[in-house]
């Protein structure tokens, strides 16, 4: 849908470098895919308007439901990173597609339900 890829490239655009290395890295197809899968999640919760997301130096991207981190991913990696965060534990899955990782954005949810009636 024409939105959807509006809303896509308004977020691609807002992806904000930490560090001067972290200038060279334009978001790939795999991590737009990822971005719009996380987005629409995000809209249904309407917490979109709140999606904050830096680079770091090795590629990696940081998530953040307004200054509070929801997760990490780095596919540019090999093997690729998926950081996923709990009320409790923090935990790395290594290895996965990017398809896997899709279907690990749920556990991102559960997470920013939890910060959202924090």
């Amino acid at each position: 849908m024409i939105w959807q890829q509006e809303v896509l490239d308004k977020i691609v655009s807002k992806i904000k470098p930490f560090s001067d290395s972290a200038k060279k890295y334009k978001a790939n197809e795999e991590e737009k895919l990822f971005i719009e899968n996380l987005a629409r999640e995000m809209l249904n919760k309407n917490a979109l308007q709140h999606l904050k997301i830096d680079r770091r130096s090795n590629g990696l991207l940081n998530f953040k439901y307004k200054n509070m981190q929801i997760g990490r991913i780095n596919l540019r990696s090999k093997p690729t990173q998926l950081q996923i965060i709990s009320q409790y534990n923090v935990r790395w899955l290594e290895g996965l597609s990017v398809r896997e990782c899709i279907r690990k954005i749920p556990e991102w949810m559960e997470y920013l339900d939890y910060l959202m009636n924090k």
